[in-house]
């Protein structure tokens, strides 16, 4: 897969994958397109190629001179919007 956009965060490369996705942006009917990507996203589905979004194994430490700090719990990390200096 070339860059340029692409969102294969996963880093994953099949040929046929890659020869398909090829196939389906050349289909200028939008409905059979549809089709097409629905097919090829339920294919790659089963493969469960996902990355955690975020790990339990993060230390999280701030100074005393900080405060309104907290850890998003989506992102893990500081709400930034909220830090401030004492």
């Amino acid at each position: 897969m070339q860059g340029g956009g692409n969102f294969n965060l996963a880093q994953y490369s099949d040929p046929s994958v890659e020869a398909r996705i090829d196939q389906i942006n050349q289909i200028t009917d939008y409905t059979k397109a549809q089709q097409a990507w629905g097919d090829l996203d339920a294919q790659l589905g089963k493969l469960a190629l996902t990355v955690p979004l975020y790990t339990t194994n993060d230390v999280v430490l701030h100074g005393g001179n900080v405060k309104n700090t907290y850890v998003d719990q989506w992102r893990g990390w500081y709400d930034i919007s909220s830090v401030s200096v004492k």
